[in-house]
């Protein structure tokens, strides 16, 4: 299987904001499943308002749930290396995702 570019959104995402990603066109409970660079993986902390955070040890992305609120049960997406470019599923497999 192949990546393809593709632009992905959240239903509470500004109407303006699509962020560009992969995906294999594979889906989770419906859902896409996007990859992203280390670039735009930054570009959703703002928008997730402090429940996502870069953490740089770890070379991961954290997202604490901001409904339980426990650090035990925070979500974290590790770097993956696909043909040699790093990339991250942020919220790949728990978030829902819309593929643009």
């Amino acid at each position: 299987m192949e990546l393809i570019k593709a632009k992905f959104k959240m239903d509470f995402f500004p109407d303006d904001v699509e962020i560009d990603g992969f995906t294999y066109g594979n889906t989770w409970n419906g859902w896409a499943i996007p990859y992203f660079t280390f670039e735009n993986a930054q570009k959703l902390i703002p928008i997730f308002e402090g429940y996502l955070s870069y953490d740089v040890d770890q070379d991961a992305f954290k997202y604490l749930d901001p409904v339980h609120m426990n650090p035990e049960d925070t979500e974290i997406y590790e770097s993956l290396d696909i043909d040699g470019n790093k990339f991250y599923s942020v919220g790949g497999m728990s978030f829902c995702w819309d593929r643009v």
